[in-house]
C-alpha cells in the first residue's frame, strides 16, 4: 500500500469503520485440507482479511481480520457500539450534505 500522511490514513480508516465497507483487493490464497484461505487487503485503510472457504461446498467458513492501529473506535464504559456507529454515520452524511452544492443535492419526494 502506498505511503500516505497520518491524517489521510486516519480518514481512510474512519470511512471504512463508519461505512462498514472495505475496498478488498484479493492477494494470495493458501490451501488447507478442507478449505482455502483467501487473503485480501483493503485498498483504503490497509486492513487485512483472511476468508476461509470450503473446498467442497464453496460455503464461507469464517473471517479473520488484522486492522491497522487506530482503526477501532475506543468506546467509553456503557457506550453502545451500534449506536456510536449510527451517530458517526449520520454525522458523516450530514457533513457531505453541507458540502454539496445546492445544484448537486437531489431531494427525493
Amino acid at each position: 500500500m502506498a505511503k500516505r500522511t497520518r491524517a489521510a490514513q486516519e480518514q481512510a480508516m474512519h470511512e471504512c469503520y463508519v461505512s462498514r465497507n472495505h475496498w478488498w483487493k484479493w492477494t494470495t490464497v493458501d490451501e488447507e485440507r478442507d478449505y482455502y484461505i483467501q487473503h485480501m487487503e483493503c485498498l483504503r485503510c490497509g486492513g487485512h482479511r483472511r476468508w476461509r472457504v470450503s473446498k467442497t461446498t464453496g460455503d464461507p467458513m469464517g473471517n479473520n481480520y488484522n486492522m491497522p492501529d487506530g482503526y477501532y473506535h475506543q468506546f467509553e464504559d456503557g457506550e453502545n457500539p451500534q449506536q456510536v456507529r449510527k451517530e458517526l454515520r449520520l454525522f458523516e452524511v450530514e457533513q457531505h450534505v453541507q458540502q454539496t452544492k445546492p445544484s448537486n443535492l437531489r431531494r427525493v419526494k
